[in-house]
């Protein structure tokens, strides 16, 4: 009998050695850091979208520029100096106003900016080095950018979420970052979602809308201002026997220049709304990833985000580039 007892207690044994085995590799594996190329497509988010981040702030300022020119250009053909003066003080009223917008849309930007370069500093210590980034200032100013947005713009951020990210981002060390990673990045990317579905809605929705509106009024705007200045500066011109080759040299090309940069910002409009949106989606395939832990749908969506990119810094560049005589 004892023959049969020792074999059974020796396959016992041997099983409990095995399923020992098995939670010790469980625990490991839940325990490990995230896959590579998961962290590679988190920090390609990172610097992707840090570069997107301010394209809407962007663009409202280079409408915001075109729409003081064309004043301008209409303020050119008067003649009489009261009503010089007069009209170019409104159009310093009507610039600073407008202007506000602008600086509301960056903010917006600056929290976007900010969160991204937060997930740089978790994912690429190489980025951090490079750019000598104390993690304890940029948690501050995670936690000051959403602080401020909360309390003066119409899209409501969470107060704790400010606080959670930020304190992961102050808690991150060089020595510390793989163990910190496996503890916070889940969690972080969870908790971010909040903003980035918050401020790519509000930009998307809010300041997109007022886009749609705010072009149409533009290209009126172009047409009567332009209208305006040809039909007052050919009599002036013939009154003070100015040579017509001006329209040759200086006053066509500047039409066809304003012309050319008109409908650039229609594109960077479409272009910029594009990328808001690609944002969100990237960073909700980011936080799928990291629940399922798969990471084939997220590169595809960062090589979407990489395109959103380079469309819009194609399109900037053309307004870089621009000569017209008011640069």
């Amino acid at each position: 009998m004892s023959g049969h007892i020792y074999p059974r207690r020796e396959f016992f044994l041997k099983i409990n050695q095995s399923m020992r085995f098995f939670i010790i590799l469980l625990i490991f594996i839940s325990c490990s850091p995230a896959k590579p190329e998961y962290l590679q497509n988190v920090a390609s988010f990172g610097r992707t979208t840090r570069q997107l981040s301010t394209a809407p702030g962007d663009l409202y300022q280079q409408i915001s520029d075109f729409r003081h020119e064309l004043r301008l250009v209409r303020a050119s053909v008067l003649f009489n100096g009261d009503s010089v003066i007069s009209t170019l003080n409104r159009l310093m009223i009507y610039k600073k106003s407008f202007e506000e917008n602008v600086a509301v849309t960056y903010s917006a930007c600056n929290i976007i900016s900010t969160y991204a370069e937060c997930l740089l500093s978790i994912t690429d210590q190489r980025y951090v080095r490079a750019n000598g980034i104390e993690t304890a200032d940029l948690g501050l100013k995670l936690n000051n950018v959403i602080s401020g947005f909360s309390i003066n713009k119409n899209a409501k951020l969470p107060k704790t979420v400010g606080s959670f990210l930020g304190m992961v981002v102050t808690e991150i060390g060089s020595a510390r970052i793989e163990k910190l990673q496996k503890k916070y990045l889940k969690e972080f990317i969870d908790t971010g979602s909040v903003l980035i579905n918050t401020i790519s809605d509000y930009l998307v929705d809010v300041v997109g809308e007022n886009l749609n509106l705010e072009l149409p009024l533009l290209d009126q705007q172009f047409n009567d201002a332009m209208l305006q200045f040809y039909y007052n500066i050919e009599p002036y011109e013939r009154k003070i026997e100015i040579n017509h080759y001006d329209y040759l040299e200086k006053f066509n090309p500047l039409y066809l220049s304003m012309k050319e940069r008109l409908e650039n910002l229609h594109r960077l409009q479409q272009k910029t709304i594009i990328a808001m949106q690609n944002i969100k989606s990237a960073h909700a395939a980011l936080q799928a990833a990291a629940d399922g832990n798969t990471v084939s749908d997220s590169t595809e969506e960062m090589k979407k985000l990489y395109n959103s990119m380079m469309d819009v810094t194609a399109v900037m560049k053309k307004f870089k580039q621009d000569t017209t005589a008011f640069h």
